[in-house]
């Protein structure tokens, strides 16, 4: 189980951070993340890789933004 755990902990981490993130955007960042996300999971069903990493870039950009303007 320990094995397991040390595994899942990369991604428990970054999950924890995406959260912390997020708390930190305003609401209309919010509301296009949460757009950005419905698009991404369809290109993620339509295996369309170069433009779900399009979105990824937004998303991390949103995000950063939400660090910046954070106080």
């Amino acid at each position: 189980m320990t094995a397991v755990l040390a595994a899942l902990k990369p991604a428990i981490d970054e999950a924890a951070e995406f959260g912390r993130c997020v708390r930190d955007l305003c609401p209309v960042q919010k509301r296009v993340l949460t757009a950005l996300m419905h698009r991404l999971i369809a290109m993620e069903e339509a295996n369309d890789a170069e433009g779900a990493l399009v979105v990824i870039d937004e998303v991390r950009r949103i995000l950063g933004e939400g660090r910046l303007t954070h106080h």
